[in-house]
């Protein structure tokens, strides 16, 4: 359907074809849409490759072996990367994570999501969702310098900024479901480009981590630039668990150890934390679509 649809040379100068609007609410069939001819081609690269999702080892290695070639309009696409998201997708159907890409599966394809972030020079966003701890270190230097938004875990490795570009811009850090060091911490919040640090973690009753991250925050005192240090806890949909009693606990721990305003404890109803993140990978990708269509149009 899409390969015969005819577009004059300069019609997407005056309204977004209509292809624009299908590809928003269907971020699969981009590989049709970029049979169109050479103008609409190159009109819909930027909408194509500004937030992709990998759950799965095969989607890596596809994707990998199309763009890490020699012919330099290929590799050069992936400049127009922006949000990424790599590990399984949330199953609104049983609340299960699809895919492959579980956590400590041998089907994660390390070297292959190493190249593909050496080569995205202007992500700015990136979830990395169940990859083992004892990996992360073989991915810090390919972490561009430009990335400001990184959401990782469960259980994810030890983190330091320093660890990645020295020209890091992260901005903010949201650790999903970990235990972290007090010198981990440390080094984050005292780093001068991160602004935002979320603890996020689920209400549930074996849940030590939310009390946990509130014991760490007295060294929040000491920075000066740093935003916000958020204690965000989900509460489970339909969950019997008196989460706030939970909450309570976490509330008055975190008030033991610092009066700073900067620190506090969020809920995020109904929501579990695999929904969270989703939902923000998917507001900034279609966000993406009304600025991008509104300077075109513009």
């Amino acid at each position: 359907m899409f390969g015969l649809y005819n577009v004059k040379k300069n019609a997407y100068t005056t309204k977004p074809p209509v292809f624009v609007s299908h590809l928003k609410d269907n971020p699969n069939d981009s590989s049709h849409l970029l049979l169109l001819n050479q103008a609409a081609h190159q009109w819909l690269l930027p909408f194509v490759y500004h937030s992709l999702m990998f759950t799965s080892s095969q989607k890596l290695a596809k994707f990998h072996a199309a763009h890490d070639v020699p012919a330099e309009r290929m590799s050069e696409r992936l400049k127009l990367v922006h949000n990424l998201w790599i590990g399984a997708e949330p199953s609104n159907a049983k609340r299960r994570l699809s895919g492959d890409l579980t956590y400590a599966s041998s089907a994660w394809p390390v070297t292959i999501i190493t190249r593909l972030l050496l080569m995205c020079g202007s992500l700015e966003r990136f979830t990395l969702l169940n990859f083992n701890q004892n990996d992360w270190e073989k991915l810090e230097n390919a972490v561009p310098a430009s990335l400001k938004y990184l959401s990782m875990g469960p259980i994810h490795g030890p983190f330091r900024i320093a660890n990645l570009s020295k020209d890091s811009q992260l901005q903010q850090f949201t650790s999903i479901s970990t235990f972290m060091r007090d010198d981990e911490v440390r080094d984050l919040v005292m780093h001068p480009t991160l602004k935002s640090f979320r603890r996020l973690s689920e209400a549930i009753d074996t849940d030590t981590l939310a009390k946990f991250a509130a014991e760490q925050v007295e060294c929040v005192s000491d920075s000066v630039t740093l935003k916000e240090y958020n204690i965000a806890i989900c509460l489970r949909p339909r969950s019997l668990f008196d989460a706030y009693s939970l909450i309570d606990q976490v509330e008055n721990k975190l008030r033991e150890n610092t009066q700073d305003s900067r620190v506090f404890v969020s809920t995020i109803p109904d929501r579990y934390w695999s929904d969270v993140v989703h939902e923000e990978y998917l507001s900034v990708r279609l966000g993406m679509f009304g600025a991008l269509v509104s300077s075109v149009v513009l």
